[in-house]
């Protein structure tokens, strides 16, 4: 089994187990969170894995953190940074790079780094300082 498989199915095991130890179905997750019912059948049959925004909407339905509900999708696959919305998408081929999914510019392991480093210390200053981010 290749390994995205292998992560996929891994994922399907844990999705369903979540199902059924919250008696939830396929439908009900679908009416909650709008995601789409091919999605929810692919996730559950381990045909691919949820990302970005559609694993962020699962995770706030079931109240888990993203990393906790689907480890595979951070394991060298998109990297989201969920309080500015940055969401990068690695490049098949091309280990160490990847690419901003809004605007579609490239930019390296260091880069993305920086990055990350500079979204927490902004975060930090934010709680440090109390004041309102604005979105624009």
């Amino acid at each position: 089994m290749a390994y995205d498989q292998q992560r996929a199915a891994a994922f399907a095991a844990r999705l369903k187990r979540i199902m059924r130890d919250r008696d939830l179905t396929q439908l009900q997750i679908q009416r909650s969170t709008g995601l789409s019912q091919q999605a929810i059948s692919g996730w559950a049959r381990g045909l691919h894995l949820p990302r970005g925004r559609r694993l962020q909407t699962l995770a706030d339905f079931l109240q888990m953190d993203p990393r906790e509900l689907c480890p595979e999708s951070f394991d060298d696959t998109v990297v989201s940074v969920a309080t500015s919305s940055i969401n990068f998408q690695p490049v098949d081929g091309q280990p160490g790079w990847f690419i901003l999914r809004i605007g579609g510019m490239p930019v390296d392991d260091q880069m993305l780094h920086e990055v990350l480093e500079a979204n927490n210390r902004f975060s930090e200053r934010k709680k440090r300082e109390d004041f309102v981010d604005v979105k624009l």
